[in-house]
Formats: C-alpha cells, sequence, structure tokens
C-alpha cells in the first residue's frame, strides 16, 4: 500500500514501525528477546536493512514485530501479572482510549490474521462480512484475536510512551517547543478510522483541490472526506479525540490543508477535480476543539 503521514489509516493512533525497541523497558527482562537479537540471522537482516539506500517500510515492521511480540509476552507475565507500575499506566492508557483504541487493535490484527506477506492494512481487502466493525462476524472474530489485540494495544501505549519522553527530552534540554506535530488533512479509504466509524465518512468522492496554476484539471488525493452533519450528530467525539491525539506530546502543531476546518474541495469518484465543489465545515466549532485541546497541553 501506501507509505506516506499524509495517507494514513489512522489520523488518532501513531505507526508503531517508529518504535525504538531499544529502549522498550521489557527488553531488560526478555531473555528471548535479548537471544533473538544475538541471532547471526537477525543481526544479518538488521544489517540488510540498515544498508538499504532507500527504507523498506513493510520488512522493517516484519522484522520488529518479531521482536515486539516477545517483548508484549514478557509484559504480560510480569508486569500485567504484578500489576506494576508499568501495568497500572497502561492500563490508564486503555481505559482512556476506550473503544477507539481496542477498533484500532483490532483492524490491525484481522488484517494480519487474513494473511499477505506484508499484511495488507485496507478493509477493502477484507471480506465483505468484516467490513463493518460492529457486523456479529467481527464480533465473532475478535473472541477469536484477543491476544492479537492486546498486542496492538500495547504497542499503541509504548509508542505514546516514547513520543511522550521523547518530547519531555526535548525539553529538558532547552527546546521551546520540543517536538512540531503535523496533522493529515485526510484518512485512507479503507483505513481504520474509516472501518470503526463508516458513519461519518462520505462516499463516492475524495479530498481534491480545484484547478490551479500547479494543475490545469485540479488533484484529487484519494483520501476520504468526514462529513460535516455526522461530526455534529456525533458531538464531534471523533474530532475531540483527534485533536486530543495531535497534541498530546506536540509542542507545535501543524494542521495540513488548514482550510479545510472551514471548507473542503470533494471529486466525485471517477471525474476529474473540474467537476468537484466546495462543502462548507462547521469552522467555529472545529476550530473551538482545537484550540481547547491545545490550551491543555500549551500546544
Amino acid at each position: 500500500g501506501v507509505v506516506s503521514p499524509y495517507y494514513p489509516i489512522s489520523r488518532v493512533y501513531g505507526n508503531p514501525v517508529y518504535l525504538d525497541l531499544m529502549a522498550i523497558p521489557e527488553l531488560a527482562h526478555s531473555s528471548a528477546a535479548r537471544e533473538l537479537l544475538a541471532t547471526s540471522g537477525v543481526r544479518a537482516e538488521l544489517s540488510r536493512l540498515r544498508a538499504l539506500s532507500r527504507r523498506d517500510y513493510a520488512a522493517a515492521w516484519t522484522f520488529k514485530q518479531r521482536i515486539l511480540r516477545l517483548l508484549h509476552k514478557s509484559f504480560v507475565s510480569r508486569e500485567l501479572a504484578q500489576d506494576s507500575e508499568r501495568a497500572r499506566a497502561y492500563r490508564a492508557y486503555v481505559a482512556d482510549h476506550g473503544q477507539g483504541l481496542e477498533d484500532f487493535a483490532a483492524f490491525c490484527s484481522i488484517a494480519e490474521a487474513l494473511g499477505g506477506d506484508p499484511p495488507i492494512y485496507d478493509l477493502h481487502h477484507f471480506p465483505s462480512e468484516l467490513r463493518d466493525a460492529r457486523s456479529a462476524s467481527v464480533a465473532r472474530l475478535k473472541q477469536e484475536l484477543v491476544e492479537p489485540i492486546a498486542f496492538h494495544m500495547y504497542v499503541q501505549f509504548e509508542l505514546s510512551r516514547q513520543v511522550e519522553a521523547a518530547q519531555t527530552d526535548a525539553r529538558a534540554r532547552g527546546l521551546r517547543i520540543g517536538l512540531y506535530g503535523d496533522l493529515a488533512v485526510g484518512n485512507a479509504s479503507g483505513g481504520a478510522d474509516v472501518w470503526a466509524h463508516r458513519e461519518l465518512f462520505a462516499r463516492g468522492v475524495a479530498l481534491g483541490a480545484p484547478p490551479d496554476p500547479y494543475s490545469a484539471t485540479g488533484q484529487s488525493w484519494g483520501l476520504l472526506p468526514l462529513l460535516p452533519n455526522a461530526l455534529a450528530q456525533d458531538q464531534y467525539a471523533y474530532f475531540r479525540r483527534l485533536a486530543k491525539s495531535a497534541v498530546r506530546s506536540a509542542g507545535m502543531l501543524r494542521v495540513d490543508h488548514v482550510m479545510g476546518l472551514l471548507r473542503q474541495f470533494w471529486v466525485p469518484d471517477g471525474a476529474t477535480a473540474r467537476e468537484g465543489g466546495y462543502v462548507r465545515f462547521p469552522f467555529e466549532e472545529l476550530c473551538g476543539i482545537l484550540a481547547l485541546e491545545a490550551s491543555r497541553t500549551q500546544t
């Protein structure tokens, strides 16, 4: 699939390929993970990945997953079993994120269970009965995927912890802003957010831009737009989670195509941007939510 931070499967949860394996606390307690890292085959694969002139994200994630799954087992047997401080922090993170985190973890787990090397994280490749996150088929499958779902929740917890630690370290070193975040303008049409919140997203259109001196035919980006009326009916719950996540550990935030808070250009599927049009959004409400969340974190 597309590898781009501007074509995200979720705008709330992060890409665990960026995890620093050496910074994960469980590495100190998992002899299985350390032994695997010391094997000649793993060392050779790591050297190969580092020597590439261009990053192979799929291979890097395959490599990291082998280690991360061992670290998760150590986390369950050591931290959760003893109700340690780290376990309590994890439970607080899970409670704070609720259904949204479970949905994202389920989406990733289902994509991996369907096979493929690498797995395809795209709901369009799901069987029809699994394309609705609230279907009975998904509910049954989730019961079979309890451990993989827990793994992905753990990975997101650790990713959040590492980003927060990086921001804390940056501030301690005298960087007033520290991390500079970037919020993508839309979601990949087959992504986890669309799967979990299908009622919030438009169909048959994509975000884009009208004809201009840059492109005589305009642009269509293949990203699904949110429905402004559905956002309001949802009491902006999804957008509130989105804003909270965007500023959580960011000293500054760039909102990609920020005009989209006021109006967005939608292009019908199968058409050029010449046939597109603007759709107005609840600007004051969306800006108010962003301002509120940013004030809480001083972003």
